[in-house]
């Protein structure tokens, strides 16, 4: 969700960084659990109450959207159940 085009082409955040960020994450260098999970919680936000209106469908939506990108990253990762990293 955050590497996609639209959080990104929003201009909250540059790109590059936010893509540096994961990476550092997900290969272990760098703990960033807490700045991701914050620009992750915005993204949401600005999906729940900018692009739609806040509503239970809009809630439903979102959660569907991210569910499916998060076992499109899974598979792509080869990550084991239960471990980010695999």
């Amino acid at each position: 969700m955050l590497l996609s085009d639209r959080c990104l082409d929003r201009g909250y955040y540059d790109a590059d960084v936010v893509r540096g960020i994961v990476s550092d994450h997900v290969r272990g260098r760098v703990d960033r659990e807490q700045g991701i999970w914050l620009m992750l919680v915005l993204e949401i936000w600005h999906r729940l109450f900018v692009d739609d209106d806040g509503s239970e469908a809009a809630v439903g939506r979102v959660k569907t959207d991210f569910a499916a990108r998060w076992v499109r990253w899974r598979q792509r990762h080869s990550c084991a159940p239960g471990s980010i990293r695999g």
